[in-house]
């Protein structure tokens, strides 16, 4: 079921009920001025019916406020659902800009540091958690191309080092070298990208957590 669209029919049948309400209550008020009493005893129950219509215009009153209040926390609900969604995309796209770097220095690395035990797995690993990511906020937010984008560039590093295995470091680095920094180029202007629309989404709340180490 789509919750927001069932929010939004209640948030509108409330809206309709209040309007109706607040018209009948015009109504009446204006028909208790326009006969307003003459005597003592009338005016008791003139005063008392005027009692009772200011309650009711006092419930409409706190129920329009509180109308509004929820309405202004589901906003606030979603819009933090949105970012946070955006934000792991973005510090994923991070991640995998510097993958596309330090697996390659790693390759020409004649010291023998060991960054990743199995690059290519690593970049298989994000692909999946590209494949399984959340879509629903990423779509709405505009950003399915950069998820697909993303998943391609983790698929096709972790080709790259699966191909070629007779060459040593140097040469390998030195004949993959073009495709590697385009596809590191890539995942790092989708990260700062993608930053751009968390701050847009929430200014200022995850500042800190934006990912820019590279």
């Amino acid at each position: 079921m789509d919750h927001g669209k069932t929010e939004s029919k209640e948030d509108s049948f409330r809206d309709f009920g209040m309007a109706v309400g607040g018209f009948a209550l015009g109504c009446v008020l204006a028909a208790a001025f326009a006969h307003v009493p003459g005597d003592s005893p009338t005016w008791a129950s003139w005063a008392q019916a005027f009692g009772t219509v200011a309650a009711i215009a006092g419930a409409f009153v706190v129920a329009a406020h509180d109308t509004r209040a929820q309405r202004s926390a589901r906003d606030e609900e979603a819009k933090q659902e949105a970012a946070t969604t955006i934000l792991s995309l973005q510090v994923l796209a991070n991640e995998l800009a510097r993958m596309c770097t330090l697996s390659m220095y790693q390759k020409q690395d004649r010291s023998g540091q060991i960054i990743y035990a199995d690059a290519a797995g690593e970049f298989d690993a994000i692909a999946r958690i590209f494949h399984d990511f959340p879509i629903g906020t990423v779509a709405a937010q505009g950003q399915m191309h950069v998820l697909l984008h993303l998943r391609r560039i983790a698929l096709e590093m972790s080709s790259i080092l699966r191909s070629d295995p007779d060459l040593g470091g140097e040469q390998f680095v030195l004949r993959h070298r073009t495709r590697n920094l385009e596809l590191t180029s890539a995942a790092r202007r989708h990260s700062i990208e993608l930053a751009e629309v968390v701050r847009r989404i929430a200014p200022g709340r995850f500042d800190e957590q934006i990912a820019t180490r590279l």
